[in-house]
């Protein structure tokens, strides 16, 4: 199927290739048909880049299929990799989802914590107990600076200056 983004046309393949489609430059130059390179991103997508006058931009390949080949839902504006791998781009594993629907397709299959599992402990993202932010407390009234405090506990700064701050832990006590 033919797609036009970014000022080109792209032939998207169901088998998720993708190609972009002969053209000729402002300054007169042809530049062929030409099957597209994906990398996979940071973020462990694949993805096709290009460049229009100088502006790159990059598309993803999950969204591109779906937007050529699985027909929208009212309302769901996010493509779902159905068994969680993001690489795997085959149509019957991409579907269409509400960004509430994905967060929870997400927390399910074990891919990510949800954001408020609890207060301190109770909180599956929690890398500290009470007890040592009772103890961090402390250290911090008595004047240590959070860069030497963190590499203890092996989180960053920026999470001692929010116990710190009271913006995290609140509820406990310094020891």
């Amino acid at each position: 199927m033919i797609i036009s983004k970014h000022g080109r046309e792209w032939i998207v393949h169901r088998d998720g290739r993708v190609e972009r489609v002969a053209f000729t430059d402002r300054r007169g130059t042809h530049h062929p048909r030409r099957m597209m390179a994906q990398m996979i991103t940071k973020d462990g997508y694949l993805r096709i880049y290009g460049a229009v006058d100088n502006r790159r931009f990059g598309m993803l390949v999950h969204r591109l299929l779906a937007e050529c080949f699985i027909p929208p839902v009212a309302g769901a504006d996010q493509v779902n990799h159905k068994d969680g791998n993001k690489t795997n781009n085959a149509l019957d594993n991409l579907e269409w989802v509400t960004p509430q629907g994905n967060s929870r397709h997400a927390v399910g299959m074990g891919l990510t914590v949800p954001p408020s599992s609890g207060p301190g402990e109770l909180s599956r993202a929690a890398k500290l107990t009470a007890a040592q932010v009772a103890v961090i407390k402390r250290r911090l009234l008595n004047g240590e600076q959070y860069r030497k405090i963190a590499p203890d506990y092996g989180v960053s700064a920026g999470t001692i200056a929010h116990i710190k701050y009271r913006k995290t832990w609140v509820e406990v006590q310094p020891a």
